[in-house]
């Protein structure tokens, strides 16, 4: 699992001083692949979760903040514009290419 680490940056303007965050993130993810216009295609749909647990002074005085939840869901669908058409499963099987 990758880590990033680096300074929180506030806005000049916010009464924020000494700010401290660790975010952990994780995703749930559900991919397919298909026949879209006689071509080979994959769609994938993605949910991160994410959790973070950030510190500093807020006007001065300690404060602690604790948030979890759904980040922006994520959609992407490619298709191959070049080479072999789709084929279903026995015809797959069935082509010289898988043979050899």
């Amino acid at each position: 699992m990758p880590f990033n680490t680096g300074d929180v940056t506030f806005d000049p303007s916010l009464p924020v001083e000494d700010g401290s965050a660790r975010v952990h993130t994780g995703s749930f993810a559900y991919a397919r692949s298909m026949n879209l216009a006689g071509r080979s295609a994959t769609a994938l749909v993605a949910f991160p979760l994410v959790g973070g647990h950030v510190t500093g002074k807020y006007l001065g005085q300690p404060a602690v903040v604790d948030r979890t939840g759904f980040s922006d869901m994520r959609i992407r669908v490619g298709m191959n514009l070049y080479g072999e058409p789709a084929r279903r499963p026995a015809e797959f099987v069935k082509s010289q290419r898988a043979r050899s």
